[in-house]
């Protein structure tokens, strides 16, 4: 082979891999290892997503950059994903929750939200119930898939006569669709959602708690601000499997479901990875409830070496079949 065939044969391998890359295509060329994604030890590549004052805005969660604003308006914080991707969000006076489609339209899902003043932690479970708090010392209750409310009036009652509580704090839903609840005395306990008491979880007494959030495999994240200021993972069991220092103040979570978590806090998000590094990503988020979302396909700068080591590859390969034909 000649140096000018050669030489088209490179020129010709750039200009097809820049004619195929798009989503679609680098997806596919990651799925069969042409290219590698370049990341932290095993961060998944996603958005971090809140919902404040500007409305639904999200952020790249490897290189913190900005991905703009899907939808406008004037939120509380309160924040969950179903399914299909769809955003469910509260406005700011807790009147109303929002529905935000993949595609950015906004709508109301329902009205005449209760109660005023509670309702800022949000979560799905796998029936596609999203559950909220509708009081302290009332108890919960969930919207369904028209928007129509319900109040759990069998948990809540028999919620209200256990002992294993003080008051409901935050919640989160774990693998089996169970609650775990951090009570404002630090205590976390599990309750399925008949109200049948499954017990304390993981530690009593851990003091100003702030945030649950359970990861795909139903590891249950809490953010406390007790003696350590740290963040404390537990298995499904309640066993405590994992402890994560934070350079910032503990505040709202989000999981990546590859062993790291999002830590959002005075405006700022870090990523702690399982190995205990700890990155700044963004800053100014206006103190929110935080929602990890995964994706299939990393950004294309943070592909940039694998494209790299393609190309490498390719020329290596041509080098080979060069010097074969001698």
């Amino acid at each position: 082979m000649s140096r000018n065939m050669n030489a088209a044969l490179v020129s010709r391998s750039v200009h097809l891999y820049a004619a195929f890359a798009s989503a679609a295509a680098i997806a596919g060329l990651v799925s069969i290892g042409i290219i590698s994604p370049v990341k932290s030890e095993a961060q998944t590549f996603g958005s971090i997503y809140v919902s404040n004052s500007s409305g639904l805005q999200s952020w790249d969660s490897f290189n913190g950059a900005s991905q703009g604003v899907s939808a406008s308006f004037n939120g509380n914080g309160a924040l969950a994903f179903d399914a299909a991707g769809n955003a469910f969000a509260m406005n700011s006076t807790q009147t109303a929750l929002y529905k935000i489609t993949t595609g950015g339209s906004l709508s109301t899902f329902a009205t005449g939200v209760y109660p005023p003043g509670i309702g800022t932690d949000l979560n799905f479970d796998s029936t596609g119930k999203l559950w909220t708090i509708i009081g302290f010392s009332t108890g919960m209750g969930y919207y369904d898939t028209s928007g129509s409310f319900h109040n759990n009036s069998a948990f809540n009652s028999a919620f209200f006569t256990a002992s294993l509580h003080n008051n409901i704090q935050t919640f989160a839903i774990d693998g089996s669709d169970n609650f775990v609840f951090a009570d404002t005395d630090g205590t976390l306990s599990r309750y399925s959602q008949s109200g049948t008491s499954l017990g304390v979880f993981g530690a009593t007494g851990l003091g100003g708690i702030i945030d649950l959030e359970a990861d795909s495999s139903g590891n249950i994240y809490v953010s406390h601000i007790g003696s350590s200021h740290s963040i404390l993972e537990y298995d499904a069991s309640g066993s405590l499997i994992h402890t994560f220092a934070t350079t910032l103040n503990n505040g709202n979570l989000a999981a990546d479901n590859a062993g790291g978590v999002y830590n959002e806090q005075a405006n700022k998000i870090e990523y702690i990875s399982s190995g205990g590094t700890s990155t700044q990503i963004v800053n100014g988020t206006s103190n929110s409830h935080i929602v990890f979302r995964s994706s299939s396909v990393p950004e294309p700068g943070a592909i940039a070496l694998g494209v790299g080591a393609f190309s490498l590859g390719g020329l290596a390969l041509m080098r080979r079949r060069r010097h074969s034909r001698k």
